[in-house]
């Protein structure tokens, strides 16, 4: 016997946007096999290759590919050669598995959301980097994952290194248009909720319990007040 409890809620009544985000600018994956990945996103999910970066284009200690389709996203990165960037994604690897490391907002103003999310009591783990591309800050989240504020120029590549990959651009249907949401399982439920409202001004949205009698599951939903 199952039985789902299900009810909207709204917490804090944030009324405003305080690091001006715009929506989920990339997910970055460490993974084992860059190339396997990719190709399993290309192949089963119908993405697009976009851009590749390695040692030669200028990317140190990663080999990596991001595949997309309609406003996604995807960086698939694996370690390579040797230095701080192939140790921490080693060492990310031999503690989770291949998974997720950053979910990358969109910001409009990249100094202004991480100097601002810092006052709010965010940890932040990188300054901010300044690029002809894009300039971007990271800021702590749960576990080992992060959150980067991303600034984008226009008319410019992924990232630094970075370069096109030649008709990675889907010319066809779009079926995955945007990524609609994302489930972090943490330990602490409130602390998080209240984490997301005291950085991000997210408001608690609906919270929901399922028991099966065998297991149990509670979640509780938070997002910004302007979508």
């Amino acid at each position: 016997m199952s039985t789902t409890h299900f009810e909207p809620a709204v917490a804090g009544g944030s009324t405003v946007n305080p690091l001006g985000v715009k929506g989920i600018d990339h997910i970055e994956f460490f993974v084992d096999d860059a190339d396997k990945w990719c190709d399993f996103f290309v192949n089963r999910y119908g993405m697009a290759r976009r851009f590749y970066a390695d040692a030669k284009s200028g990317v140190k200690g990663r080999r990596a590919h991001v595949v997309g389709q309609g406003r996604i996203n995807f960086l698939l990165a694996e370690p390579h050669g040797y230095g701080p960037e192939s140790d921490l994604i080693r060492w990310h690897l031999n503690k989770h598995g291949c998974g997720v490391r950053d979910i990358a907002f969109r910001v409009g103003d990249a100094r202004a959301a991480l100097e601002e999310a810092g006052k709010r009591g965010a940890k932040i783990t990188r300054p901010l980097d300044e690029h002809d591309s894009f300039n971007g800050g990271s800021i702590a989240a749960y576990g080992d994952t992060i959150h980067t504020f991303i600034e984008r120029k226009p008319h410019t590549d992924f990232a630094p290194g970075y370069k096109p990959v030649a008709g990675g651009f889907e010319d066809g249907d779009i079926h995955f248009a945007m990524i609609d949401h994302v489930v972090a399982n943490v330990e602490h439920m409130d602390e998080w909720v209240d984490y997301y409202h005291d950085i991000f001004g997210f408001d608690l949205k609906m919270h929901f319990d399922i028991n099966t009698g065998r297991s149990a599951l509670m979640s509780k939903v938070v997002g910004s007040t302007d979508g």
